[in-house]
């Protein structure tokens, strides 16, 4: 369920919070808007293995291709 916080001075004790916790490293920044993402399940870790077993069975070997699972992918330049 989507939520949004706008009280500047609760969205950073949210914040605080979800840094403290394990969850953090699934939350993102969008566009300058903070997502807390919610921890992946079981059906998403069913369905990554779905999508990473075809992807390595179609692309695995091929010069040029490497397949891997788990990773972040941005268009955004480093600063």
């Amino acid at each position: 369920m989507p939520l949004m916080v706008l009280d500047e001075d609760l969205a950073e004790q949210v914040i605080k919070r979800r840094r403290a916790s394990p969850a953090y490293r699934w939350d993102e920044v969008w566009e300058g808007v903070y997502v807390a993402m919610p921890l992946p399940d079981i059906l998403y870790f069913d369905l990554a293995a779905v999508f990473l077993l075809a992807f390595y069975s179609e692309y695995s070997g091929r010069r040029g291709y490497r397949v891997h699972g788990h990773i972040n992918i941005s268009d955004r330049n480093r600063e």
